[in-house]
């Protein structure tokens, strides 16, 4: 579990917090998507989730314990590829992690096992996406930290990556955290939705998302997700 105690933080030069008594928490296995304005903070607490920042007031808690340093225990996804395209797709895995078994079974999952000896630059944006995920995934992370990976792809394969993100990281039971812009892709992936408002900017609201008593009427399942977008826009501008 990750939890968020009271963080403040701002930057040197700034007189005002960018974030202000930010609390909340990341059960095991849980889903969770932050959201909020463009500028507002995300990527700031995101950084400081990963360890990059330490917060100027507040605690970050990890299982029990403080910690303001990274660690394998986190990984980050950034918005662009994570890979070095003088590499074969294999190698990239085979620089995190020399067990074959485990380098084969993670390209199976994400659909690359027959590109293990193309070069990331012979691959689409898809695929590369996938392999990045991949290669993440080869630390063995307990926490999957992502900062708008799917930003760059077009809407047919962010659906799909969508799918088999949520897919594998139930199955190898990670835990994620999603910063993103985009409020559909919070609602598909997310069994709990963050929304960060205010200046300085502070949580407003926590959403919990019921997978488990989704309705089944497609047209009804359309209504719930439009006036839930309409309820975090409304929470984000206020």
């Amino acid at each position: 579990m990750i939890e968020i105690k009271n963080i403040s933080h701002k930057y040197k030069k700034q007189h005002h917090n960018i974030l202000n008594d930010i609390n909340f928490y990341i059960s095991d296995g849980e889903f969770v998507t932050i959201v909020g304005k463009s500028g507002c903070g995300k990527s700031t607490l995101l950084n400081i989730i990963a360890g990059y920042i330490k917060p100027t007031d507040g605690q970050m808690v990890i299982d029990g314990k403080e910690v303001n340093k990274p660690g394998k225990d986190r990984i980050v996804i950034h918005q662009g590829y994570d890979h070095f395209d003088w590499m074969s797709v294999k190698d990239n895995l085979n620089l995190i992690n020399k067990d074959e078994l485990v380098v084969n079974q993670l390209l199976s999952k994400v659909g690359l096992n027959d590109k293990h000896e193309s070069f990331p630059y012979e691959l689409s944006g898809g695929m590369k996406k996938r392999l990045s995920i991949a290669r993440a995934l080869a630390v063995n992370p307990k926490f999957l930290i992502m900062d708008e990976p799917f930003s760059s792809l077009d809407h047919k394969i962010r659906s799909q990556i969508y799918k088999e993100v949520s897919i594998l990281t139930k199955e190898l039971n990670k835990t994620v955290l999603l910063v993103t812009h985009d409020l559909d892709e919070a609602i598909e992936l997310s069994n709990k939705i963050i929304v960060l408002s205010g200046n300085p900017t502070t949580v407003h609201e926590v959403i919990y998302l019921d997978r488990h008593n989704q309705s089944n009427d497609h047209s009804k399942v359309l209504d719930q997700i439009f006036n839930l977008k309409n309820q975090i826009k409304k929470l984000i501008e206020d």
